[in-house]
């Protein structure tokens, strides 16, 4: 089973921002392969997970795409949880952990194992709460502050603009391609 995880936060406040780019992924990713011909359920709220999850099957392997439903801070909760009731155990061949990078320029992104921001709580949460970091991160670049004075707690959670928006749209979509490359191949 491949459990491919977005972070961000729920809700509508912060829907359009930097910070969900995680989640972002997810759905644009579960959208590129229905177009591709595989089958993926609607996006289903499970509360024994505290996520949405919408489950499907490429080649015979079973592919879960998470978006946790507990702040990003809080994210390891979920993810811990499901690797637990799924009895998985071996992080580097199953999970895969998409989040927002200021480490990296937007329009940027890399695909990477054991490598992520080291003041990204959703991430540290993830890695304190399933003991390991070996396991692959596709980190989405969005750091185009002018403003440097800005705290980056406060950048990541701005709502974007459209120019923005859609600058991390196309970045998105580029890293898709990638990962689907080597998820399908």
């Amino acid at each position: 089973m491949k459990i491919v995880v977005g972070l961000g936060n729920p809700g509508e406040r912060y829907k359009e921002t930097r910070h969900n780019a995680g989640f972002m992924f997810v759905e644009r990713l579960r959208n590129t392969l229905i177009n591709r011909g595989y089958s993926f359920q609607e996006w289903e709220n499970e509360a024994i997970f505290n996520a949405q999850i919408s489950k499907g099957t490429i080649d015979g392997q079973d592919i879960l795409l998470v978006k946790p439903q507990l702040f990003m801070n809080r994210s390891g909760e979920v993810v811990a949880k499901i690797l637990e009731k799924k009895n998985v155990a071996d992080l580097n061949s199953s999970l895969v952990l998409i989040h927002d990078d200021l480490d990296i320029k937007l329009g940027q992104y890399k695909i990477q194992y054991q490598v992520s921001p080291k003041g990204h709580n959703g991430v540290n949460d993830v890695e304190a709460k399933v003991h390991g970091v070996d396991f692959l991160r596709v980190r989405v670049g969005v750091d185009d502050r002018e403003d440097r004075n800005m705290p980056p707690d406060a950048y990541v959670l701005e709502r974007l603009d459209e120019v923005t928006l859609s600058k991390l749209s196309a970045v998105l979509d580029e890293a898709i391609e990638v990962f689907t490359s080597q998820l399908l191949s």
